[in-house]
């Protein structure tokens, strides 16, 4: 039997259990752990959207994170852009990742959420 190897990425990191440990969480909670959103919206039901885009990684061996946001809402709700993460080429390259995190509140408390980003650094955002 002849054994044929390749070579992979690391597996994704399912996040479902971090994206529901915010679930029913206030939004006094959510701020303290992640700090201000960048930017938030309130829809016609009176729901509030607040969004959350943040950036980790290395360029040229030099480490750093970094936070900002892009939102925008209508009558028919948010729209936002997608965090990806990308490699930054020249030098020692190096690579950023980022999660984008959007939660919509009723009455301060998380009712509804949309994750988008590397799922392996999105997982670091679990409610302690």
């Amino acid at each position: 039997m002849a054994l044929t190897g390749c070579a992979t990425t690391a597996p994704e990191v399912d996040y479902t259990a971090t994206r529901a440990s915010w679930h029913g969480a206030s939004y006094d909670a959510v701020v303290a752990q992640w700090g201000q959103p960048g930017g938030y919206t309130v829809m016609e039901d009176g729901r509030y959207v607040y969004s959350w885009l943040s950036e980790s990684g290395t360029v040229g061996g030099a480490s750093y994170s970094s936070s900002s946001i892009g939102i925008f809402g209508g009558s028919r709700g948010v729209g936002m852009g997608v965090g990806t993460g990308f490699p930054i080429g020249g030098g020692g390259g190096g690579q950023v990742v980022r999660c984008q995190r959007t939660l919509v509140f009723r009455n301060a408390i998380v009712v509804e959420q949309t994750w988008n980003g590397n799922s392996q650094f999105c997982s670091t955002f679990v409610r302690r």
